[in-house]
């Protein structure tokens, strides 16, 4: 070992293959064994390129990467292809899970083909990085506090009181209230929960 040529070279190709290696094993494992409640689904851009990902949630809260699908766009068919596979690697379709994506019709798209009919909730994130952009910076902390205390709420407290923000940002800010408004039940996760249990008994 001490005689090798360490390189910033030779370093830099054995941590890419080393990468490489372990990013196909997680990419090929069986996924029978794991309990998913939830699978979330979104599309990562890097500079051209756009990556959609899959990743799962078990009963005990932990997150797995089920797979990952390169693609030139977030489309319907990148997206169920990568679905499809996860399914060809034993996750069940028929299972009931709840779904959460962005806006993306796509995305919804290519869940409904593989999974069926089944309960889907806006990402929380997304949603709120949608409604901040179109703020001004000096409104958006108080904007995100407003936000996130709303979804603390019950359904009907938190719907009433996003509308009311909403209506607040009607005046000035009219592209971050229809943002808000946009989806806007769909990011609650109380009937979803209670929809999924319905469904299992």
């Amino acid at each position: 070992i001490v005689s090798r040529d360490w390189s910033s070279d030779v370093c830099s190709s054995d941590l890419i293959e080393a990468a490489e290696k372990s990013m196909d094993e997680v990419l090929t494992r069986r996924l029978d064994d794991l309990d998913l409640l939830v699978i979330c689904v979104d599309g990562l851009i890097f500079s051209d390129h756009v990556v959609l990902a899959a990743v799962g949630v078990d009963r005990q809260g932990n997150k797995h990467v089920l797979g990952l699908q390169h693609a030139a766009t977030e489309s319907t068919a990148a997206a169920e292809d990568l679905l499809t596979g996860i399914v060809e690697r034993g996750v069940l379709a028929e299972k009931n899970r709840l779904f959460v994506l962005d806006g993306s019709k796509a995305l919804r798209a290519a869940v409904r083909r593989v999974f069926g009919k089944v309960p889907v909730q806006r990402c929380r994130a997304h949603k709120l990085r949608n409604v901040i952009e179109r703020l001004p910076k000096a409104e958006r902390d108080q904007a995100k506090a407003a936000i996130r205390a709303a979804w603390r709420l019950g359904a009907q407290d938190g719907q009433a009181r996003l509308e009311k923000l909403a209506q607040w940002y009607e005046g000035d800010w009219p592209e971050a209230a229809a943002s808000l408004r946009e989806g806007m039940e769909e990011c609650r996760s109380e009937e979803h929960t209670s929809e999924l249990q319905s469904r299992e008994t």
